[in-house]
């Protein structure tokens, strides 16, 4: 959390532009920590039908961030004492940090059982949890770590091992490159479509809301390559479209015309970066299971109990299947017992 604030205040007093930069690198650091923090505890707490709603929460800070933008712009015109508040302005994360407990998966994975056992006992007194045995949740994690320990740990070079997942690592890091060009072109050329710099790119980043719930919609209700396919050639063809509006239209300003396919642009390109999170999450395997809902179905006892580490297993005896049969998998041992789309 220090690295923004000093990285910010660094930059805008940089003497120099390769200071400057340094600082940004800096600065680059500490958000990509925070912002990927973020949505690493929404996924660890959350079970799977009830991540698409966190997701909105936790993305929506971000263009709650540009909204705000805006306005800091508009007061503040020179650039260095604009850094300065920003910078300050991270100062707010220390107070949020106080009123966030640990996540209880990083806790039970670094073996630290009792501050474990506080928080998930704490969670369900405040979320109306009953008959549920958190010492015996604790306990099987406990023997699950013992067997996870003769596994070897994996590496970053994991993701190349096997030829579907080098595949899907390779094709998923375009995709987040081609997003992101796309993202932040529309984002930054926004002050290009009116007079007022300022209004436009407020009204730009306010189209991000609605596209928040539309992306909830992509989640849990389309299969991830269906939702691909739609989002990409959408967002494809409006900016395709945009090229070919005549030059004394483009040049009038507001034209409804651009502006309208770069809203639509934009939006899908936030749509696909939502989906993308949630495709990572799904596709690549995860250290532990889920804890809030799934503290409860574990403590319920039936011939049908899902083990805790059947996908563990099924990743481990079947590293790479086919679309059909990982449909069929997926379901059989999904935690909420429901089919993911």
């Amino acid at each position: 959390m220090p690295l923004p604030i000093v990285a910010g205040l660094l930059t805008t007093f940089a003497p120099t532009f390769w200071l400057y930069n340094i600082g940004r690198l800096i600065a680059s650091i500490g958000v990509g920590g925070i912002q990927n923090a973020t949505f690493t505890i929404a996924m660890e707490v959350l079970s799977t039908r009830h991540r698409a709603i966190g997701m909105l929460v936790a993305s929506g800070g971000w263009t709650t961030g540009l909204v705000t933008l805006t306005g800091i712009a508009w007061l503040i015109r020179d650039w260095q004492h604009m850094q300065i508040v920003i910078s300050l302005a991270y100062l707010v994360n220390f107070f949020i940090w106080l009123f966030i407990p640990e996540s209880p998966l990083w806790l039970l994975a670094t073996k630290h059982y009792k501050k474990a056992e506080s928080i998930l006992k704490r969670a369900t007194t405040k979320n109306n949890v009953t008959n549920v045995d958190v010492n015996q949740i604790i306990k099987s994690y406990e023997d699950k770590m013992e067997r996870e320990r003769t596994l070897k740990k994996p590496t970053f070079a994991a993701l190349f091992r096997y030829r579907c997942l080098r595949r899907t690592s390779i094709i998923l890091s375009f995709k987040s490159i081609f997003s992101t060009l796309l993202y932040y072109n529309l984002t930054y050329t926004s002050i290009l479509l009116g007079t007022n710099p300022y209004l436009s790119f407020f009204l730009m980043a306010c189209m991000e809301y609605p596209q928040k719930f539309i992306a909830i919609f992509f989640i849990n209700s389309m299969k991830r390559r269906t939702a691909f396919a739609f989002l990409y050639s959408s967002a494809a063809l409006c900016s395709l479209a945009s090229i070919f509006i005549p030059s004394d239209i483009r040049n009038v300003p507001n034209s409804s015309e651009d502006a309208g396919l770069g809203v639509v642009s934009d939006d899908q390109s936030s749509g696909r970066h939502s989906c993308a999170i949630h495709e990572r999450v799904e596709t690549f395997k995860m250290t532990l299971p889920d804890t809030v809902d799934d503290v409860k179905r574990r403590s319920i006892k039936d011939a049908t109990k899902i083990e805790p580490d059947g996908l563990d297993k099924l990743n481990e005896e079947f590293p790479c299947v086919t679309s059909t049969e990982e449909d069929d998998a997926v379901e059989k041992v999904s935690l909420d017992g429901e089919r993911r789309p």
